[in-house]
């Protein structure tokens, strides 16, 4: 048991670093709030919650949803995103267009402020697109809308819809060192026992 148990701890540390699902479904209050920084431990720019279930107009605020009843989305004027005080790996997300069709959407990954990564994609207004990202080692995503089709709905602004968005957080230089010394103590363990053994 003695040689398992800095093998354990490596384990248990490196398990911190899961992906987590944010489906947006534990935020409560009427109508439609502000994001609050700290939500899912990130910092909201420009960015509400809609309940699907109850949402009162034919759009993407119930055509996009996935989980359960909530969706997250940008507000009508300039950006909208997320940060971290820590960087994370930026898996995946729902993208819908909340009022337009074809609604352009510029995505852009920042580490201390410099652009990492970026992409153009074009989200549907009918039905949620499954994006993956893969961006590792970021602390910011970024989301800027223009253009799309206006669809002769209720409204024609360029929100976008966000549901089951995935980050998964990339873990400190001292958790990896911790994960290498158990390692480590291992490798150190089971070499003395086969010398051991060997005599």
């Amino acid at each position: 048991m003695k040689t398992l148990a800095p093998l354990l701890l490596a384990l248990a540390l490196t398990s911190q670093a899961h992906a987590a699902g944010i489906g947006f479904d534990d935020i409560t209050g009427p109508g439609v709030p502000a994001i609050a920084d700290g939500y899912a431990g990130l910092d909201w720019t420009n960015m509400y919650s809609a309940d699907s279930s109850t949402y009162p107009y034919d759009s993407g605020f119930i055509w996009g949803n996935v989980s359960a009843d909530r969706v997250a989305f940008s507000g009508p004027l300039g950006s909208s995103g997320f940060a971290s005080a820590t960087d994370f790996t930026f898996d995946s997300v729902h993208l819908t267009g909340a009022w337009r069709d074809d609604l352009n959407v510029l995505v852009e990954g920042y580490d201390d402020g410099v652009l990492m990564h970026s992409v153009n994609l074009v989200v549907d207004l009918y039905a949620p697109t499954w994006f993956s990202f893969g961006w590792s080692s970021i602390d910011s995503v970024i989301f800027t809308t223009s253009g799309g089709v206006n669809a002769g709905l209720r409204s024609n602004g360029p929100q976008l819809v966000l549901d089951e968005l995935v980050l998964t957080p990339v873990p400190e230089a001292k958790t990896w060192a911790m994960l290498l010394v158990g390692l480590g103590v291992v490798a150190l363990q089971l070499r003395n026992r086969k010398l051991v053994l060997a005599a």
